[in-house]
């Protein structure tokens, strides 16, 4: 049996509509797409809670697991901006 998947776009769309409607305009594009990435997913928090501070972020972070094809779109988001992991505001342990 496969591994199951949210549905990340319905429960950010949901997200949107009940509590932060005047965000929906910002967030149209990463909605729409078909599928979200990891880096579409982090995105989409920012644009609706606004940026955590380093330590929540940290602590929000912890236990999280990519797939191969988000960490090697992060890091190549790593060396577009020519830039050291430990100052992207994610981590990958």
């Amino acid at each position: 049996m496969g591994k199951l998947i949210p549905d990340y776009k319905r429960i950010y769309n949901d997200i949107i509509v009940k509590e932060f409607p005047e965000k929906k305009d910002s967030c149209q594009r990463l909605l729409q797409k078909e599928s979200l990435s990891v880096v579409d997913i982090m995105e989409l928090n920012e644009k609706i809670f606004g940026t955590p501070d380093r330590e929540a972020f940290a602590a929000s972070q912890r236990h999280r697991s990519f797939r191969k094809k988000d960490i090697l779109k992060i890091l190549d988001y790593q060396k577009k901006i020519n830039s050291t992991i430990s100052s992207l505001p994610l981590t990958l342990n």
